[in-house]
């Protein structure tokens, strides 16, 4: 009796223990953020994106030079009908105007906000790089060191700009852009024409130690 007893107090002993065990939790599954950050990372590596990418820039790379290189022969004429005018407006007014950009209205329109609105011819950096990457993205193939010339186009395109908004004044005061037209006004005033002189020739020189 004895033995049974000590049985049965021992099964009920290991009962309760089983009662108050708690389950054991099962491994949570990926989180709702997790997830998201999959879909993302997997929405940035396919390869369909890439190629929309590429394809868009080597389309913006030749409208962009198209424009440019039209804006040369035919800002005398389209300047005075783009000048001071509302995008939207302009471009989509269905007013026939005399345009002799080879990109009609918005040609006009972006090359004349680039060039004359902004930093001048040596704006042509843009497209130039724009086709690198496209090339790079489209084809794996890097004709010239990617991020070596986005950093020598940024500083040639300020240079250049300031450069030619000193030495080139109106009409032609395109070639330098508002942007350089302003900022080598400012220095003059600061230092003088002789200083801007050596101001230009000293951070070209510079420019050209550091970055070649």
């Amino acid at each position: 009796m004895a033995k049974q007893n000590r049985l049965r107090n021992t099964k009920e002993k290991k009962g309760a223990k089983n009662k108050n065990r708690k389950p054991a939790s099962k491994g949570k599954g990926p989180s709702q953020t997790g997830l998201f950050l999959k879909k993302v990372k997997a929405f940035f590596l396919d390869e369909r994106l890439h190629k929309s990418l590429g394809l868009l820039l080597i389309l913006s790379s030749l409208y962009l030079f198209i424009s440019f290189t039209s804006y040369l022969f035919s800002w005398k004429i389209d300047q005075g009908h783009v000048r001071d005018e509302n995008f939207w407006s302009f471009v989509f007014s269905g007013e026939d105007l005399d345009i002799r950009n080879w990109l009609g209205k918005l040609g006009a329109y972006t090359s004349h906000s680039i060039l004359y609105g902004g930093f001048g011819i040596g704006s042509f950096v843009i497209p130039f790089n724009f086709g690198l990457w496209a090339i790079r993205i489209l084809f794996k193939k890097e004709l010239l060191p990617i991020w070596k010339t986005l950093s020598i186009s940024l500083l040639g395109w300020i240079w250049l700009s300031i450069t030619f908004g000193y030495f080139f004044t109106s009409p032609y005061d395109f070639m330098g852009g508002v942007f350089g037209h302003e900022t080598s006004n400012w220095i003059v005033t600061a230092i003088g024409d002789v200083g801007m002189v050596f101001f230009i020739l000293f951070t070209g020189l510079i420019a050209t130690v550091i970055l070649f």
